[in-house]
């Protein structure tokens, strides 16, 4: 039964693709941006705007970075298992961000899933890690999709737990603008000789 679940999660996702593509107009979010389902780990009056609950309509959150951002959340696992997904999108254009992702069990009871991050997949479980974990996924950009999965299947039919998802730019090297700078003043002074 394990080896049939990322495939349906596979399948899940390739329609969260398809959906997602003929999807509208972005959010612009920064600042902490909270999701609205199960409750985040920091409180309500600490975000800067509230989402509402991702669950598992694919183009109903597409997120535009305006800076760096904390995007926090919770996902369940009840005995329906198909009715417990949050799923969005992040349009980060040409732009590259840094991004993490931070999980932990709702008041330490057992909590595993996937995160399903475009094609690539990453499992979380308290038997590995009883209090929750970080998962650098590296700097991303262009259009990316999300779905935090809580069907691992180890713990059913209750579990509970938060999520986040850190953003940040990717800061150009210091040395970058000097370059141009540089470069600029050798072509100027370039063409001031040929003149």
């Amino acid at each position: 039964m394990i080896v049939i679940k990322p495939i349906l999660a596979s399948a899940c996702f390739a329609a969260f693709m398809a959906l997602a593509s003929s999807a509208s107009a972005a959010t612009v979010v920064s600042g902490t941006v909270c999701e609205g389902g199960v409750a985040p780990a920091i409180s309500a009056s600490a975000c800067d705007m509230t989402l509402g609950d991702f669950g598992n309509t694919p183009s109903r959150f597409i997120l535009k970075p305006g800076g760096a951002f904390g995007l926090y959340g919770g996902v369940a696992n009840g005995s329906r298992a198909d009715q417990y997904l949050d799923t969005w999108m992040i349009d980060f254009g040409a732009d590259r961000y840094n991004l993490s992702f931070n999980w932990a069990p709702k008041r330490n009871s057992n909590f595993d899933g996937f995160l399903f991050v475009n094609n690539a997949s990453y499992a979380f479980d308290t038997a590995i890690n009883p209090t929750g974990a970080s998962i650098s996924l590296g700097a991303l950009s262009g259009s990316v999709a999300f779905i935090v999965n809580p069907i691992l299947g180890s713990f059913v039919p209750q579990e509970r737990g938060t999520w986040d998802l850190q953003v940040s730019p990717v800061s150009l090297p210091a040395s970058l603008p000097l370059l141009a700078l540089g470069l600029g003043g050798l072509a100027f002074a370039r063409r001031r000789t040929a003149a």
